[in-house]
C-alpha cells in the first residue's frame, strides 16, 4: 500500500515554503493516481513517506487575508 516517486535532488534546492508546497502536490497526485494509502518521494539519498492524513486539504488563509485587506 505504498506507491513511489522519484525526483531529481533539484527538489533540494527550493526555498522551505516551496518545498513544503511541492511535496505536498507530489504526495497528493501519487496518492490520487494510485490509489494507495500513503507515498514514498524519494530524493537521491532521502526519502520522505506521506499519507493522506499529514495533508491539510482545506486551506482559508486566503479568506483571512480578504478579510484583512476590507478593514
Amino acid at each position: 500500500d505504498l506507491a513511489r516517486i522519484t525526483v531529481s535532488e533539484e527538489l533540494n534546492t527550493l526555498s522551505d515554503i516551496r518545498h513544503s508546497l511541492a511535496l505536498a502536490c507530489l504526495a497528493l497526485t501519487g496518492l490520487e493516481l494510485s490509489g494507495q494509502n500513503s507515498v514514498v518521494i524519494v530524493c537521491g539519498e532521502e526519502h520522505i513517506v506521506m499519507d493522506r492524513s499529514m495533508l491539510t486539504l482545506y486551506d482559508n488563509g486566503a479568506q483571512i487575508i480578504q478579510e484583512g485587506e476590507n478593514q
